[in-house]
């Protein structure tokens, strides 16, 4: 019996989601998952395209609706966010190192967080609540925000000492 493992780096979504008559689109293209409604939107756009290309190819037609995908995918997904900045949610923990400086950090925090039904906005939140408390930090520990400067590299530079041993791929 032998092992395998598998390590896959999605520091970025893919931005051509066609070539040739190969299409992706769901998850597989994304930099982490779409979510239920995310997925079930491209699966639809795709096979509206697929389904419109195969009319237009019959016809005799010019092949246009893989196009509109492809340029739908880049208008409503990839560039409407910075992949770079969806990773950055997890890399705190990757800069305050010791459980003793998240701590500090977070009890600082005093006022209760909005509830949200989106996933995505705890962290929006957090960010928020955490840049008014900001100047207590510097004045107490100047030597967290330093540490915390490192925010401002890319993700994948953020975690470079973990990732060593993997490649992006």
């Amino acid at each position: 019996m032998r092992t395998f493992s598998a390590n896959a780096s999605c520091y970025s979504h893919i931005d051509e989601p066609c070539k040739g008559r190969v299409l992706i689109t769901g998850d597989v293209g994304s930099t982490q998952e779409l979510e239920i409604t995310g997925a079930i939107i491209s699966g639809w756009k795709v096979g509206h395209g697929v389904s419109l290309a195969l009319q237009e190819e019959r016809f005799g037609l010019e092949v246009t609706a893989i196009r509109g995908y492809s340029e739908w995918w880049k208008k409503d997904y990839s560039d409407y966010y910075s992949s770079d900045a969806y990773m950055k949610v997890w890399a705190l923990p990757f800069i305050l190192t010791e459980p003793e400086e998240m701590d500090y950090l977070f009890n600082l925090v005093k006022e209760p967080l909005p509830a949200s039904y989106n996933p995505f906005n705890m962290a929006k939140n957090m960010g928020k609540a955490l840049r008014k408390v900001m100047p207590i930090a510097q004045k107490e520990r100047p030597e967290l925000l330093q540490k915390m400067d490192k925010m401002r590299l890319p993700f994948p530079e953020i975690i470079a000492d973990v990732t060593r041993f993997s490649k992006p791929v």
